[in-house]
């Protein structure tokens, strides 16, 4: 049948849960693979056992949420198999088959992306604390949309707060550079 195929073809992983159990009731292979489990140790496994950063009690509470909203999104941890813990982005909603209600899920792994938001934090951090260290006057100019940025020592260095300079654009900037950099840039 077409939804079988779909669902067994689909390249996230997919969960059919019994509500009252939280065992998979129904799931693609790459819900095993994901975690690190053959089909036949997944389909024993309850949600509790990989989710790895909410209680019990918050489980229930999407469960909850998905029975009062018919649906649910929100990101948390999973712990594979091996003990690994992967980033996950879930995607629930609340079904019926043979007027029996199961929760279908898709769980996206969004560890790569969450480890590069980490990365540019970090060197955000980095680059932030290098400028007040340093006690350097900023400015940058997007080309695109025309807007420009200035940090409080670059209106400090040629005499004015950020305040006094608004509206802040490229003029701003023209204005206020020395005129021999002017002519250079």
């Amino acid at each position: 049948n077409l939804f079988r195929t779909l669902f067994e073809i689909f390249p996230e992983p997919i969960i059919m849960t019994d509500p009252k159990s939280k065992l998979p009731y129904k799931f693609n292979k790459a819900a095993c693979t994901q975690l690190g489990y053959s089909a036949d140790e997944f389909g024993g496994i309850s949600i509790d056992k990989y989710e790895a950063m909410e209680s019990s009690e918050e489980i229930q509470k999407h469960m909850d949420t998905v029975f009062k909203h018919g649906g649910d999104d929100f990101e948390t941890l999973h712990r594979t198999k091996d003990g690994l813990l992967l980033d996950i982005s879930v995607s629930v909603r609340l079904i019926h088959i043979e007027e029996k209600p199961y929760l279908l899920s898709v769980h996206r792994d969004i560890s790569e992306i969450k480890r590069y938001q980490r990365d540019l934090r970090n060197q955000k951090q980095r680059l932030d604390s290098i400028i007040k260290g340093t006690n350097v006057g900023t400015w940058e100019w997007d080309i695109q949309t025309d807007t420009v940025m200035f940090n409080e020592r670059w209106a400090e260095m040629i005499g004015y707060t950020l305040e006094e300079l608004f509206p802040i654009s490229l003029d701003t900037w023209i204005l206020n550079v020395h005129e021999e950099d002017l002519q250079r840039s």
